[in-house]
């Protein structure tokens, strides 16, 4: 610590430098946590929620839009296939509470079903039994009830911006019987569930359709024969099907957008190398404005593996704190960011993973050597008669 007022003088020397200096790395690490945000925090989704037993079923024709929706005559026909556990149909609708940027989806399934095939889904037994007695009720998310107040018993409208309720508006009242969580990822918890039956005969249009079928196999490594039967079955009906183990599905959505590692990998890179140089290039302007006061530092008895050392400690000092100040920023915008991007995203309850932050630091490490080195080798090598002489 004795040597700490020499090195934090050396840092600020020039106070608007190091100021400058300091706001790069920050916002080169800000970007680094946030675009490493989204590409970890979907890996980490993937791998923590997204099951291979389960399997999702869509239209082989289109995801989306009256094309891409699904009688639910499928549904009897793919549970009575072996090694099938559960099956549900599931119809969205999306909406939103009291205002448009109150956003909420809304899934219409068989709630038993739903709870055999998402097990890390939690609710009190007798708020499923009156879900089961209640055409119109709704299970709410715990963290969408925690955002909006919601109690059980509560009357809860909607306003829809894609299902057509029978009385020729958008509107819905559904009345709350229950709120779920899910085991271990509570932030994901900001939907609600209704009753399939319910919202399949009050809607005008798409009557006995369904988005998507979810089915739940008894053994996972069925998968390879179960998929191709739901597929087998409706190859030859006006709509086919398209089998994928859920990891693969949202792996296949997530990529129609656009391989997001690259782009991450590449923009994080490219502002990386560029910082590379211009914190090499601000110790060695350091290190060579203070070529007289080195020699004095020397002739005074100090080592060249001290002054060494001196220069690696400040550039480390310099990058380390900017880089964990970047971070720092990152993991406290990004959850709130993806929060107002709202639940039809389905990122809601993203966070920057801890294995972003040890990245960082790594990251850190190595750019405060690799930028600090060539300046601290100088130092080292400097000798006294050249540098009082002005060479």
């Amino acid at each position: 610590m004795k040597y700490f007022p020499l090195i934090w003088a050396g840092l600020w020397r020039k106070k608007v430098r190091t100021v400058f200096t300091l706001l790069s790395v920050v916002t080169a690490f800000f970007l680094f946590g946030m675009l490493q945000g989204v590409s970890g925090g979907v890996d980490s989704f993937i791998n923590q929620f997204l099951d291979t037993a389960r399997l999702r079923v869509s239209s082989r024709v289109n995801r989306a839009g009256a094309a891409g929706i699904l009688p639910i005559a499928h549904v009897a026909r793919i549970a009575s296939l072996p090694g099938v556990a559960s099956v549900t149909p599931l119809t969205a609708l999306v909406g939103f509470f009291q205002r448009p940027s109150n956003a909420v989806i809304g899934a219409g399934v068989d709630v038993d079903s739903w709870f055999k095939i998402y097990p890390e889904f939690m609710a009190p037994s007798s708020q499923l039994a009156a879900m089961r007695r209640t055409r119109s009720g709704a299970l709410v998310g715990a963290a969408a009830a925690e955002k909006f107040g919601w109690r059980v018993g509560d009357r809860l409208p909607l306003q829809s911006l894609n299902v057509v309720n029978s009385d020729g508006t958008k509107n819905w009242n559904f009345t709350i019987v229950g709120i779920y969580d899910i085991k271990q990822m509570h932030d994901f918890s900001t939907n609600i569930l209704l009753n399939f039956d319910y919202l399949n005969e009050a809607r005008v249009s798409d009557k006995d359709t369904a988005n998507q079928i979810f089915v739940r196999l008894v053994d996972p490594k069925r998968f390879a024969v179960v998929g191709p039967a739901i597929d087998e079955l409706f190859a030859n009906s006006p709509n086919p099907s398209m089998t994928q183990n859920e990891k693969d599905f949202i792996q296949s959505t997530m990529n129609q957008i656009g391989d997001i590692h690259f782009f991450v990998d590449g923009v994080v890179g490219a502002v990386l190398f560029t910082l590379l140089f211009l914190t090499a290039n601000t110790m060695m302007q350091s290190v060579r404005e203070r070529i007289p006061e080195i020699a004095v530092l020397k002739t005074l008895g100090f080592s060249d593996a001290l002054l060494l050392t001196l220069v690696l400690i400040e550039a480390l000092i310099l990058t380390i704190v900017a880089a964990g100040l970047g971070l720092l920023a990152a993991s406290l915008i990004f959850p709130a960011m993806m929060k107002g991007m709202g639940p039809a995203v389905g990122l809601e309850g993203l966070k920057v993973p801890a294995t972003v932050f040890a990245w960082g630091a790594c990251g850190a490490l190595l750019l405060a050597l690799a930028s600090g080195l060539p300046a601290a080798w100088r130092a080292r090598r400097l000798r006294i008669v050249d540098a009082l002489a002005g060479r």
